[in-house]
């Protein structure tokens, strides 16, 4: 091996944190207390790369059985490195992550990149280094953002027959166990699905990180009850939306335009991109998501989880 691969332990939490907000992806989900709010739910094997004895690279993993994950439990993963960690540095340390993982009988790494613009150079380097191996599968995640520096909104989407502006009162919340029951209500009936985090680990998660975790939504002027929301995840230059949810009377009374709309108004001189996430499963495109989003002027996005055998590489 051309670096000294060490498995991450909590004596190393310091050097990985300082490592993160350092890199080419400075995200807070990828700093410790984020990815150990959940460590029951899976095995860990994160890795650290060292070179001449400082901290080049970190690779943030758990396995399940003889396939190593980068990561199942974070949104985006791969190998996360120093800023100015060249082309070829990064090569070699996915062929020493290959080399490492086949000596402990992993034969199978999936690795989850994040969209382009999360990294401060907006480099693609590791979709390239990726794309040249043998890949057994590539699944390939649409998603919608907004570059504010040139968003406009279309006209048809600022009509005030549909924003409905003066019904509602708009802003940060705190009350995060009404919301949650909304999103729970909406994902079931949509999707027979429950949402990835439970109100009490969002709750801890907005604890441990109340500068990067906030709630926004769209309340009656009447009674405040909440009519439509999102939870944001502010990383440095990108505000992330995981989870947007609307009742039934935020429906009648358009209250997801007024959410998109506002989301864009209140943030876009804070942020250089704002994330409204993925908009297909398995493939298929939800065309209504995608939609409304196109209707608030946001943009197309990829990104790809690559699946491939250690042997063949």
């Amino acid at each position: 091996m051309n670096f000294e691969i060490r498995e991450y332990n909590p004596c190393l939490k310091k050097q990985w944190d300082s490592l993160i907000m350092e890199s080419d992806l400075p995200s807070f989900m990828l700093l410790r207390d984020y990815l150990e709010y959940h460590q029951y739910k899976y095995t860990e094997l994160s890795l650290m790369y060292y070179k001449k004895n400082k901290l080049i690279a970190v690779i943030p993993g758990n396995t399940v059985n003889n396939t190593f994950y980068s990561h199942q439990f974070i949104s985006y993963g791969g190998i996360i490195a120093k800023r100015n960690c060249s082309l070829f540095d990064l090569e070699i340390i996915y062929e020493d992550l290959e080399v490492y993982l086949l000596k402990r009988k992993i034969t199978n790494i999936q690795i989850k990149l994040a969209p382009f613009y999360y990294y401060e150079s907006q480099s693609q380097v590791q979709d390239y280094i990726l794309s040249k191996k043998r890949i057994d599968n590539l699944s390939t995640k649409i998603g919608c953002f907004i570059n504010t520096s040139k968003h406009i909104f279309p006209k048809s989407s600022i009509e005030k027959r549909k924003l409905n502006l003066g019904l509602f009162n708009i802003g940060v919340s705190e009350n995060y166990s009404e919301f949650w029951t909304v999103l729970d209500k909406n994902l079931w009936e949509m999707h027979q699905t429950k949402p990835v985090h439970n109100i009490e680990e969002i709750t801890k998660l907005k604890q441990l990180f109340p500068s990067f975790i906030s709630l926004f939504t769209i309340n009656d002027k009447i009674d405040n009850s909440i009519q439509s929301g999102c939870i944001l995840f502010k990383e440095r230059n990108t505000l992330r939306i995981p989870y947007i949810a609307t009742s039934i009377e935020g429906r009648k009374n358009r209250a997801t335009h007024a959410l998109y709309y506002s989301i864009v108004e209140y943030y876009k001189n804070s942020f250089g991109y704002i994330d409204f996430g993925n908009i297909n499963t398995e493939e298929r495109i939800n065309r209504g998501l995608l939609n409304m989003k196109e209707r608030f002027g946001a943009s197309i996005y990829k990104s790809s989880i690559y699946t491939y055998n250690t042997y063949f590489n």
